[in-house]
């Protein structure tokens, strides 16, 4: 499995989403909704995340995963500098 398929998450938010499409995610983690924009940039994740639908795939998981892997990337370049400094 693709390091892009993992974030860091609680035993107890996984369970409750674990088998949803990532358009579904943050409709049943509730209150955490408020908080979605904050949720996705924390882990590199782009906010087209949110509509991937995968029972009705409109390939976009493609690009979102090309734009996770820019994002990542960016962050570990962006920490590799800062040491270097």
């Amino acid at each position: 499995n693709s390091p892009l398929n993992r974030v860091f998450i609680s035993a107890s938010a996984n369970e409750e989403i674990g088998s949803l499409d990532p358009a579904r995610y943050f409709e049943v983690l509730g209150n955490h909704g408020e908080h979605k924009e904050n949720i996705l940039s924390s882990n590199c994740i782009p906010t087209s995340f949110s509509d991937i639908n995968t029972e009705s795939y409109s390939g976009n998981a493609t690009k979102v995963m090309e734009d996770r892997f820019d994002s990542i990337k960016n962050k570990v370049l962006e920490r590799i500098l800062t040491l270097k400094s």
